[in-house]
C-alpha cells in the first residue's frame, strides 16, 4: 500500500503513525513537507520537500487577504510537487494530511483517486474570536473538510472551534503519549556544564501571560529567596530576550540562574522535563494538553490551573496550581522541599499516563481504522466522489 504523509514540517504530530505504517514492509510510505530536519530520519519513510513561497509586497493591507493569500500560495507550491511525484509514478492509495497553513489546499486536484484523510490542526482554536488569523485557519482548514473522506481533531477544544455545522464530520483521536520516549531512564542531562539543584520550568507560550498572572513577582522571588533554585521560562519563538530583558534588574548574581528558551527539539524537550524538578503548565484549554500528559509520563511533578479534564487527581498525580502570586510561591517552595511528595506525585503521575494514555495502545486501534475506512471506500468503486459518512 502507498501511503503519502503531507505536513508543514517534518515529521511534525505525523512522527509516530508514519513509522507504525512503515513498519510494515507491504506499505511503501513517503512524507512531503516545506520543512525538514536534515539531522533526523524515520526508518523506512522516503522524503520529499517542496520549496517555501516567497513572500510578496501586498498592496492590501487587510490581514485575512493576506493569510489567506499566503496559504494559497503555499497549497500552490505543494501542487507543483505533488504534482512531480505523480509524474514519477508515485500514485498514493492513502494521503493523509496537515489542513493548516494551505499545505493541502489542492491535495484532491492533486490526488483525486486516493483516500485522503485530514487532519485538523489547532491553529483555529488558540486565537480569539475577532481574529482575523483565526478566520483564515477556518477558511483554509474548513475548505479541506470538502476534500477528505475523514477527518480528525487532536481534541474536543480543536474541533469545537469549527462551525457547529461542520462538528459531526469531524472525528476526535484521544490523546496518547510514547511512553518509551518520555521516560526519565531515556533522557540526557538538559543543561550542559552545569547540573541545577532545583529547576523550575515554566511553560509561557502566550506573550501576555508573564505580566497578567503575577508571575514576575514569583520567579523574581524563586531566585532571591532560593539560591539553588534556576527558573527556565519555555516560550515562543522571539520571546525570549524580550522575558529575560524583564527581569535584567536583579543583577547578575540572580539574573544567571533564569534561563530562557524559544524552541526545543523533541528529545531537548524530553530532557527538559526530565531534568525539571517540577514542570509549570499554564495554558488555559479546554482539554488536557498534551504537555501535560508529555510531563506525567516523565514522571516530573505537574503545576496546571484547575479545572482540567481528564485524569488529573490534584494531590495524587499533580498539583493545583493557585490564584494568587503569594499561594503559587508557597506551592512552589513546598513541591521543591519534599522529595519524597515529588517522588510520590511523579510515580502516581506516571502510572496513570501508562494505564491510560499509552501510545502502544493508541496508535495500533487508530492505524486499524484508517485502514478499515479506507477498505470500505476502496470496495465502494467510487475513488473521486465518494465521501464517507459524515
Amino acid at each position: 500500500m502507498r501511503i503519502l504523509f503531507c505536513n508543514d514540517s517534518f515529521p511534525g504530530h505525523f512522527e509516530s503513525l508514519a513509522t507504525h505504517f512503515a513498519a510494515d514492509p507491504a506499505n511503501e510510505v513517503l512524507f512531503a513537507s516545506r520543512y525538514e530536519r536534515r539531522d533526523f530520519a524515520l526508518p523506512c519513510v522516503r522524503r520529499v520537500q517542496f520549496r517555501a513561497p516567497r513572500d510578496r509586497n501586498l498592496s492590501v493591507r487587510d490581514p485575512l487577504v493576506t493569510e489567506w493569500t499566503r496559504a494559497v500560495d503555499i497549497g500552490r507550491q505543494a501542487l507543483a510537487s505533488f504534482t512531480q511525484i505523480r509524474s514519477a509514478g508515485y500514485e498514493p492509495d492513502m494521503v493523509l494530511f496537515s489542513a493548516g497553513n494551505g499545505v493541502s489546499l489542492f491535495v484532491e486536484r492533486a490526488f483525486p483517486e486516493s483516500f485522503r484523510v485530514a487532519y485538523l490542526d489547532s491553529s483555529a482554536a488558540q486565537r480569539t474570536e475577532d481574529d482575523d488569523s483565526r478566520a483564515a485557519a477556518l477558511m483554509v482548514q474548513g475548505y479541506t473538510l470538502f476534500q477528505c473522506h475523514r477527518a480528525y481533531a487532536f481534541s474536543a477544544h480543536h474541533r469545537d472551534a469549527f462551525p457547529q455545522i461542520l462538528r459531526p464530520s469531524i472525528g476526535i483521536i484521544p490523546l496518547s503519549v510514547d511512553t518509551d520516549f518520555f521516560r526519565r531512564e531515556a533522557s540526557s542531562p538538559f543543561f550542559s556544564g552545569i547540573s541545577p539543584k532545583e529547576l523550575v520550568s515554566i511553560a509561557v507560550k502566550d506573550p501576555g501571560l508573564l505580566a497578567g498572572s503575577g508571575l514576575i513577582r514569583v520567579v523574581t522571588a524563586l531566585l532571591l529567596r532560593r539560591p539553588f533554585c534556576h527558573v527556565l521560562l519555555v516560550c515562543g519563538f522571539g520571546q525570549g530576550a524580550p522575558l529575560l530583558k524583564v527581569f535584567s534588574g536583579l543583577g547578575e548574581e540572580f539574573s544567571s540562574r533564569l534561563h530562557a528558551c524559544e524552541f526545543l527539539r523533541r528529545p531537548a524537550y524530553r530532557d527538559m522535563l526530565c531534568s525539571s524538578t517540577v514542570h509549570v503548565c499554564l495554558r488555559r484549554h479546554g482539554g488536557m494538553l498534551v504537555e501535560t500528559l508529555e510531563t506525567m509520563s516523565c514522571g516530573t511533578p505537574l503545576l496546571a490551573p484547575l479545572p482540567c479534564s481528564g485524569p488529573l487527581e490534584p494531590g495524587r498525580n499533580m498539583l493545583a496550581w493557585p490564584d494568587t502570586p503569594q499561594e503559587q510561591f508557597e506551592i512552589l517552595c513546598r513541591v521543591l522541599d519534599d522529595a519524597d511528595a515529588r517522588e510520590k506525585v511523579g510515580g502516581n503521575a506516571r502510572q496513570t499516563v501508562l494505564q491510560q494514555y499509552s501510545q502502544k495502545d493508541a496508535l495500533p486501534r487508530h492505524a486499524g481504522e484508517l485502514l478499515e475506512a479506507y477498505m470500505a471506500w476502496d470496495q465502494a468503486g467510487q475513488p473521486a466522489a465518494h465521501k464517507a459518512d459524515r
